[in-house]
C-alpha cells in the first residue's frame, strides 16, 4: 500500500522524483535516533577516516559492530519514502559531490538533493554488496544523513 504524504496513510518504498516530500514527525524521530546511535558508535569505534587502512581484526570488530545500524539505515531509507525513484548511475552532480574535497560539502544541499545522494549512496552500496566499513568508512552518507536529519529536524520538509 502507498501513503500518500499529506495524509499520512501506510506507506512502502521510495517515492517518485519531483513528487512532494512531506515526512511524519515519527520517521524524523527515527532518523534523528539512527543519527545519534552512529555519533555514539563514532565516538566509541571510530569508523570515519581520512586513512582507512584497517587491519583485519579490527575491520571485522568494526563490520560486526556496524553492521546492525547499517541495515537499518538500509532498509529505513529504502520503506520510509525517504529515497527517490531517478537516474541515480548517471546523476553527474552527484558524482561531483562525492569527489568534493570541500569541507561542509553537504550544508549546500537541499532536502531534495540531499535524497537524492543518500538514494545514489545506499543504492551503489546494495549494487556492491559492500561491507559498513565501507559504506560508512567515507563518512560520505553520514555527513548527507546528518545534513537532512537537521533539515527535517527544522521543518524543511
Amino acid at each position: 500500500m502507498r501513503k500518500n504524504r499529506e495524509f499520512g496513510w501506510e506507506e512502502v518504498g521510495p517515492s517518485q522524483e519531483g513528487e512532494r516530500f512531506t515526512f511524519s514527525d515519527e520517521a524524523v524521530n527515527h532518523m534523528v535516533d539512527i543519527n545519534e546511535r552512529f555519533k555514539a558508535l563514532q565516538v566509541e569505534h571510530p569508523i570515519v577516516r581520512r586513512n582507512s587502512d584497517y587491519d583485519m581484526e579490527e575491520a571485522r570488530m568494526l563490520n560486526e559492530i556496524y553492521s546492525p545500524l547499517m541495515s537499518e539505515v538500509i532498509y529505513f531509507a529504502s520503506q520510509s519514502g525517504l529515497m527517490i525513484v531517478f537516474d541515480w548511475m548517471s546523476w553527474a552532480e552527484g558524482n561531483y559531490w562525492l569527489r568534493s574535497e570541500r569541507p561542509n560539502k553537504w550544508e549546500e544541499f537541499d532536502v531534495e538533493t540531499a535524497r537524492m545522494m543518500v538514494t545514489a549512496l545506499v543504492r551503489s552500496d546494495y549494487f556492491s554488496y559492500s561491507m559498513p566499513i565501507s559504506f560508512f568508512g567515507s563518512g560520505n552518507f553520514f555527513g548527507v544523513f546528518d545534513h537532512l536529519t537537521n533539515l527535517l529536524v527544522r521543518g524543511y520538509r
